[in-house]
């Protein structure tokens, strides 16, 4: 009998395990919201556009998280920089088809205060969520790695 391929197994648990930890965060910040947490509805956000990308990145890095050293990490933050930045550039977009008073003056001002809240929005959500969660993932991936 043929044995699996070690590396679609690693990519199938990485991208398991990621969409789980995702799931969890998407769990408990649902519950913060139910319970009137309003600034959890951020976390909830991340974690609704985690379901896709977290899988991604759990598949795509997979096979390389239990072995050191590892550029995987630097990889992922630069991909989650580059999300990030495209997340703050929908908003400004976003802002330039809201109607605001004020002419071109106000518009530009919208767009400034829209820049400057969702990129320390998205910079906060990205460190105080999907870092603590990149370490538990390799961490949880190095388990499954020495087994």
């Amino acid at each position: 009998m043929m044995s699996a391929n070690p590396t679609r197994h690693s990519r199938a648990v990485g991208a398991l395990l990621a969409l789980g930890l995702d799931a969890a965060l998407l769990l408990g910040a649902s519950a913060l919201v139910l319970a009137s947490v309003t600034p959890a509805l951020g976390l909830v956000f991340a974690a609704a556009g985690g379901l896709v990308v977290a899988p991604l990145f759990g598949w795509r890095y997979g096979p390389r998280a239990g072995h050191l050293p590892d550029r995987s990490r630097v990889n992922a933050l630069r991909s989650l920089a580059l999300i990030d930045a495209l997340v703050v550039a929908a908003w400004v977009a976003f802002g330039f088809t809201v109607p605001v008073d004020g002419g071109v003056a106000g518009r530009l001002t919208f767009v400034a205060y829209t820049v400057v809240i969702y990129t320390l929005v998205v910079v906060v959500l990205t460190f105080a969520v999907a870092v603590p969660i990149s370490l538990a993932w390799t961490r949880l991936m190095g388990r499954v790695a020495r087994r």
